[in-house]
């Protein structure tokens, strides 16, 4: 069985752009970041909330939240110009 992206807002007025794809087994997360270096970025997964943080080099931090409609576990990123690609298996545990 072929299964078909299916989006999901998570996007607020003012906030970074942030999309949620469910893929079947996996969910697909794209953050776009731009002007920021992929060393200064942090992420972190704990049973269905993903953080995403990182820095601009001015000591300012910041820090996004996105709860998962169901656990996740990362299975890769991808950091290209500004923009974060991560990779998320679904979990039943």
């Amino acid at each position: 069985m072929v299964s078909k992206s299916r989006k999901i807002p998570v996007n607020e007025p003012g906030r970074i752009r942030i999309n949620l794809a469910d893929e079947g087994n996996y969910f697909l997360v794209t953050v776009e970041l731009p002007g920021i270096e992929e060393e200064d970025i942090r992420i972190d997964l704990e049973k269905n909330v993903l953080v995403v943080s990182w820095s601009d080099h001015h000591s300012d931090y910041f820090r996004e939240e996105l709860v998962l409609p169901k656990k996740g576990r990362l299975m890769r990123k991808k950091f290209n110009n500004g923009n974060l690609q991560i990779v998320l298996e679904k979990s039943d545990d």
